[in-house]
Formats: structure tokens, sequence, C-alpha cells
């Protein structure tokens, strides 16, 4: 499902490696708040995606929660995608670099599981150790040897420090209080923040904020809006507010999220400074 993570676009060395499909919109209220939207998963157009059916589909991916949407994919969800997963035989990848249980960048309930058939993505980076460029997965042995071997060329020296620094945070499960008590509070303080002045400077615009589940970051719908987000991304930085164009979301979609579906939806709003 797009708007995904742009840095999946870049992953590929030639050519066209993803297959995404827009979707499902439900406009929602947050907290007995209206003005909020969230997305889920076309699963009908999923079933019927011609590369899936024609056995050319290596890995369903995703990201929980999802940069920069903030969106989180349900329970409900994520037990279907695993039955989709199971019954073409391939693995599913859950991307969790903000999510449970660590960095804990996450507001809503959610259950984490895993089976042989699938592969769990973790990082340092949200913790504060970015510069570390430490990332950990839980799966199949064959598969975590694999992804080992694999770091261990294209790396040739890979990076010690990371693992180093967090190995204790792990043994006392302090990277859990850490996440919980620290980390998570101050991002939801944020959003708040956030999206109480998007609400107030919007308050008579037809404007939509993903229902804010996690990440740090706020996606905003301008229903209807006529021109493309880059445009809007030009006009508006001309202002002193820097905003990211959403087209560049929409990796692995045919039209790159521009057909008439898809152009009333997105903006991502990811300010840092306004003076609006």
């Amino acid at each position: 499902m797009s708007p995904e993570y742009v840095g999946y676009a870049d992953v590929q060395v030639e050519g066209s490696y993803f297959v995404s499909l827009p979707p499902i919109i439900e406009k929602t209220t947050h907290e007995g708040r209206e003005g909020f939207f969230k997305y889920k998963v076309d699963f009908d157009a999923l079933e019927n995606l011609e590369e899936l059916n024609n056995n050319k589909i290596g890995a369903i991916c995703c990201s929980r929660p999802t940069n920069p949407t903030g969106n989180v994919l349900t329970d409900g969800e994520m037990t279907h995608l695993k039955q989709l997963a199971k019954k073409h035989g391939i693995p599913l990848i859950i991307d969790n670099a903000y999510g449970a249980p660590f960095p804990s960048i996450i507001h809503t309930s959610t259950t984490l599981e895993w089976d042989d058939e699938t592969i769990l993505c973790f990082g340092l980076s949200k913790i504060g150790l970015l510069g570390v460029r430490t990332g950990i997965i839980i799966a199949h042995p064959k598969i975590a040897k694999a992804v080992s071997n694999m770091n261990a060329i294209v790396n040739l020296s890979p990076v010690r420090f990371g693992a180093a620094i967090a190995t204790p945070l792990f043994e006392n499960d302090e990277i859990i209080c850490l996440s919980d008590e620290l980390i998570s509070p101050f991002y939801k303080k944020q959003s708040i923040f956030a999206i109480q002045r998007l609400q107030e400077e919007f308050a008579d615009y037809p404007v939509y904020i993903h229902q804010p589940e996690g990440v740090i970051f706020l996606w905003v719908w301008f229903e209807g809006l006529p021109i493309s987000t880059t445009t809007l991304y030009q006009i508006l930085k001309q202002q002193g507010t820097l905003i990211i164009p959403s087209e560049h979301f929409f990796c692995g979609n045919a039209d790159g999220g521009l057909s008439t579906r898809q152009r009333v939806y997105p903006l991502v709003d990811c300010p840092r400074r306004s003076h609006a």
C-alpha cells in the first residue's frame, strides 16, 4: 500500500521492483475531534493483483507505523497480510523502525507476532543512535544468516559500535523503559501540539490529518487541492514553511500517486521551521 517510506524507491539497482496499490480512505474522528482520516489496505485489489497471482511477487512489505503517514495497520490487517503471504509462499517483511517494542513511537494498541514466514526489522536510530547505523532482524535462521553474510560482503567491516552500546540496554530492558517512558510521550506531546496548530490555522478549509497513530510526522490531506503538492511546496517555501511533496511517497504505484483518484489526497507536512 502506498504512500510509503520514500527511501524504498531507491533500493533497486535498476528498473522497478515495487508494486503498490492505492489505499482505501476512511474519514474518522480522533480523541473525539473531527477532521481526520485513515488509510486501509484494499484487500480486494490486492488479492486480485495480477503480479501476485502470477507468482511475480517475492515478498509483501509494510512499515508499522508507516513513515510518513503515521498509519498503523490494524492487527486484523496484519493477520490478513500474513495469510496472504503464506498462501503465496512468500515472506511478510515488517519494518518496525518506529514501532513496538522500541522505540515505541506508536500511539495505538498493537500486537507484534512472529513466525518462520515473517521477517521483523528494527533499528537503533530512533532511540538516539542514528550514527551507528545498526539494524536488527528477527527471521528464520537461514534468512538471518543470509542477511548477515550479505552485510559482511557489502560493508566489508560491519559496524560493531552500535551493538556494543545497545547490548546492555537489552540485557536489563532499559531500552523498553527508555522507549515507553521518554521517547513515546515526547512525540505524543509534539503531535498533539502540531495537530492543534494545524486545525486552528486551517479551520475554514477542507483539510484532514491522517489519524496520528505513530511516527514523528503528520500527513495532511487538502481535499480538492487544484494544484500538485510539488507546486504547493514551492509556494509555501517562499513563505518560510517547508513541507515534503507527497508525490515522492507513492513508489510502486504506476502513476506515482497522481491519478484522478489520488491527486486530491496527499500532502505530507514535515515542518522544520514555520512562520505560517
